[in-house]
């Protein structure tokens, strides 16, 4: 495994401070580009492997600039759209869990920045998606809360020269997932005609192995709905070809995280880190006489970089708080973060390998700051509606959850840490890695990369108190002092 400790050692050692980029060296097809339209189109659940079952997304794709695979900030679908939306890691904006929330926001939305820029602003989404309660939406003109796109397809079909900024999410795969054979005949018949949330929850958690009559029915309505969801891309894609502007605006098409279908022993989403959770599509197709991003074929990228692309798009200079945008040569290890899962924060750090062959390598890091709960896992799941005799109710048991928590410094894990490290394989998949000392090198990239967004020795509840001094639009730079100890936040 000597090759595989050499890459990704490459790849560490070629990391270069986020903050260490000249506005002048972007190219001008982007960096001088203002006033243009952009279009984010952004899905729920979505596996790269999906594309290929997707024939008006890969079409996309095909015609693009730059297609391939990113890696999302985080599992949880709130999480992950607040760093779509600010571009910063979640300990700096402050949405770091489902029912966690830190108010105010502690990072301008693209909307705010883009909107400061002359931009007209518009959000397309499922009002069912829940996205507003947490502050994304702020700096937006126009938001249009509805569970179908026909607004969306309006909108984009108007498209023209001025500054806009068109933000358009399709929701995760809803459930129960269904037959939709109805919808587009041509789909094989699975082996069931429904699955419904209920049933895939109790392998959420992963002492609980999935039945595997109930996984391959999964698999087959999962490719049923990715199919009716291709669909809604195909009239986006239309609407967009009939504006005239398909090739003169700057869009880009990924998802919010992956899908767990058993890789790491559970189902759905926001469980883990495993690769199958946080690997997503990136598709980017620049206007017309652009450079070419020149990002490495099959190799990963850090899908938060797409906010600083777009800012440096409309013609403005990224902050130091973003990661770089995708026309630069970045070679930061990527980090995903989750939080407030039974006791554990979780951490991982993926390095993009030499090259597509060689594979990328994740270490994933455990850091307990609470003892686990025995009935957490049952918890949740009388949470999703299922009906269940407990001890005590769920909400006691996320509550005490909660105050550790916000007591405790995420990283350091006082109760225990664990660390593992896989390698992805280029063919898909991933292996464990038994090398110590790849391990350790990694170990201290994480803790590096992890101090670039949090101050030391912080708790949540010291940043939450912090981020409530950070002015309306702003937010504050974590502190470039030296560290006496390697500690954590």
């Amino acid at each position: 495994m000597r090759s595989l400790a050499h890459l990704v050692l490459l790849g560490v050692l070629l990391t270069a401070s986020v903050a260490c980029r000249d506005a002048d060296s972007a190219p001008d097809g982007l960096s001088e580009r203002s006033g243009g339209p952009i279009v984010l189109i952004s899905l729920g659940a979505l596996r790269p492997a999906d594309v290929e079952h997707m024939p008006a997304l890969r079409g996309f794709a095909q015609g693009a600039d730059w297609s391939g695979r990113a890696v999302a900030p985080s599992s949880s679908p709130v999480v992950s759209a607040a760093t779509l939306l600010t571009g910063v890691d979640p300990w700096v904006h402050g949405v770091l869990a489902f029912d966690d929330l830190r108010d105010p926001l502690g990072a301008p939305t693209l909307a705010q920045e883009l909107g400061a820029l002359g931009y007209f602003t518009e959000a397309h989404l499922p009002a069912s998606s829940g996205l507003a309660r947490y502050g994304l939406l702020a700096g937006f003109d126009v938001v249009d809360a509805s569970e179908d796109s026909r607004g969306a397809v309006a909108q984009l079909a108007r498209v023209d020269d001025a500054p806009r900024l068109l933000w358009i999410h399709l929701a995760a795969v809803g459930f129960p997932l269904r037959d939709r054979r109805g919808d587009i005949p041509t789909l094989p018949e699975p082996p069931r005609s429904r699955v419904d949330l209920l049933e895939l929850f109790p392998s959420s958690d992963p002492e609980v192995a999935l039945d595997e009559m109930l996984h391959r029915a999964t698999e087959a309505l999962w490719r049923h709905e990715v199919a009716v969801v291709d669909r809604r891309l195909e009239q986006l894609f239309a609407a967009l070809e009939r504006s005239g502007w398909r090739h003169r605006a700057l869009v880009v098409v990924t998802a919010l995280h992956g899908l767990e279908l058993g890789e790491h022993g559970q189902s759905l989403y926001g469980w883990n880190l495993g690769r199958a959770a946080i690997e997503v599509p990136l598709i980017v197709d620049l206007p017309d006489g652009a450079p070419s991003l020149g990002l490495p074929a099959g190799l990963p990228v850090a899908r938060q970089r797409v906010a600083s692309t777009l800012v440096e798009a409309a013609g403005a200079t990224p902050s130091p708080a973003h990661l770089a945008p995708l026309t630069r040569v970045d070679d930061t290890p990527i980090l995903s973060s989750l939080y407030l899962r039974d006791g554990v924060n979780t951490f991982a750090l993926v390095v993009a390998g030499a090259s597509p062959d060689a594979g990328s390598a994740q270490l994933l890091r455990e850091a307990r700051f609470a003892p686990a709960e025995a009935e957490y896992w049952p918890a949740v799941r009388a949470r999703a509606g299922e009906t269940l005799a407990l001890g005590e109710s769920p909400a006691r048991i996320f509550e005490r959850l909660r105050r550790a928590f916000r007591h405790t410094p995420p990283f350091e894990g006082p109760l225990g840490i664990g660390q593992r490290l896989e390698r992805w394989r280029a063919e898909g998949g991933v292996e464990t890695v038994d090398d110590p000392a790849l391990q350790a090198e990694l170990a201290q990239a994480l803790q590096e990369r992890w101090r670039r967004a949090a101050s030391n020795g912080q708790t949540p509840e010291e940043a939450r108190r912090r981020s409530a001094l950070r002015p309306p639009n702003g937010y504050t730079q974590p502190s470039e002092e030296p560290h006496d100890k390697p500690s954590g936040p």
